[in-house]
């Protein structure tokens, strides 16, 4: 299986903001409840990618530092 040159760290960022946004747009400008409830669950799927893409780091230099690191353990 080959590994997908994806950096989960940026997409989770810009996944929170557009979270933020959709929020912020119904928190102040349609005044309903629903547009908000789909930002935060956007919102959190980000913060989610983030954190997976801390703990499941795909670039090679990364994996490297990090079984660097636990070899001098």
């Amino acid at each position: 299986m080959k590994k997908s040159n994806t950096d989960y760290r940026k997409t989770g960022l810009v996944t929170i903001f557009t979270g933020v946004g959709l929020a912020a747009f119904d928190y102040y400008g349609l005044k309903t409840n629903i547009v908000f409830g789909i930002g935060l669950l956007v919102m959190f799927i980000g913060v989610g990618q983030i954190i997976a893409g801390y703990v499941y780091p795909n670039q090679p230099d990364e994996i490297n530092t990090a079984v660097e690191n636990f070899e001098k353990k």
